[in-house]
């Protein structure tokens, strides 16, 4: 993938409205809706320069999960034809609530995750991942790289070839990343803070209503939102059905 090239990425996200996205905003010091930095922000008592390096990959990519990996637009689609594609696909799928989600920590790396496997959304991450693939810039093919050989299974590998990213399908997971890499020490105290802060709105499961599409203008720069697009599948029915019975 061209690094400076821009891109875009399909992801669950929070409304811009509620509390929840405050916070995660608020904690990477970044807000994606307004493509600003929040006047207010927390840090959890790291001195700044160690709170900027913590958090800068999560940044990046905003208070999001990622259900499509960032991909370059092929040759003779647009933005525009992506959002319309976006529009239909969305309506067609109902809104739910997730099982109980987590702070937790995975190897070095903080983020939100599912207490369980929750089939609702391993569901809505496949059937995306599906439907947008022709949307996606394909490069020439070539051999592996023999070092990804080493440490990816064979399926994972079978994904990249054929869907650009390994962890798509039985590998995917949902994780709203809180930081970047994160040394060992800092990883218990600072998991349990980013719990306590997010305890409340996530102790109920998060409402999945809408898919995102978040737009990065190359590698370096943080990824904005460009549009949400709302769940609208019962809504669609019931006027249907109020239609019918005039």
């Amino acid at each position: 993938m061209t690094q400076n090239k821009e891109r875009y990425f399909i992801a669950y996200a929070p409304s811009p409205k509620s509390e929840i996205w405050a916070l995660g905003s608020a904690w990477l010091a970044f807000n994606a809706a307004t493509n600003k930095i929040p006047e207010k922000s927390f840090t959890l008592g790291l001195p700044p320069e160690i709170h900027q390096k913590t958090v800068l990959p999560a940044r990046k990519t905003g208070f999001n999960a990622i259900l499509v990996a960032p991909f370059n637009l092929r040759v003779g689609v647009s933005q525009e034809n992506l959002c319309e594609k976006l529009t239909n696909f969305s309506e067609s799928l109902s809104p739910f609530r997730t099982c109980l989600m987590k702070v937790k920590a995975t190897g070095n790396k903080i983020g939100i995750e599912p207490l369980s496997l929750d089939n609702n959304i391993q569901d809505l991450a496949n059937i995306t991942v599906r439907h947008f693939n022709h949307f996606r810039d394909i490069p020439p093919e070539k051999p592996i790289n023999p070092k990804l050989k080493e440490v990816l299974t064979e399926r994972q590998i079978d994904n990249l070839t054929k869907w650009g990213y390994p962890y798509y399908f039985e590998d995917f997971k949902f994780i709203m990343p809180l930081t970047g890499a994160v040394p060992l020490p800092m990883i218990e105290l600072l998991t349990k803070n980013l719990q306590n802060i997010f305890s409340k709105q996530l102790s109920q499961g998060l409402n999945i209503d809408s898919l995102t599409l978040f737009k990065q203008e190359n590698h370096s720069k943080p990824a904005r939102m460009i549009r949400r697009f709302p769940l609208l599948k019962d809504e669609v029915e019931k006027s249907i059905q109020k239609i019918v019975s005039i």
